[in-house]
């Protein structure tokens, strides 16, 4: 497995899960809107840059393992994270 093209595929997978979390920190009544919209503004753009910058140096290309199993392991991620808010 070619771990160089691995890593930032997964990084641009994960970039947008901080917005996600700001966003459901909200809903839940945890943080304010004065304090939620900037953090989600710049966690936006930091997401949105970021996988740009990573995607211009390691585009995808899904006939490749590595991005396959970036994928999964997002997957993996997002699913373990949904199934602990939903517990929590």
């Amino acid at each position: 497995m070619n771990q160089s093209t691995f890593l930032p595929r997964l990084a641009a997978y994960c970039m947008g899960l901080p917005v996600l979390l700001v966003l459901y920190l909200f809903t839940r009544g945890h943080v304010s809107m004065q304090v939620m919209f900037p953090l989600f503004v710049v966690g936006l753009f930091i997401a949105i840059g970021g996988q740009a910058r990573i995607r211009r140096s390691y585009p995808q290309d899904f006939r490749k393992r590595e991005e396959w199993l970036a994928f999964g392991v997002f997957l993996v991620l997002v699913v373990i994270g949904t199934l602990l808010v939903v517990k929590w």
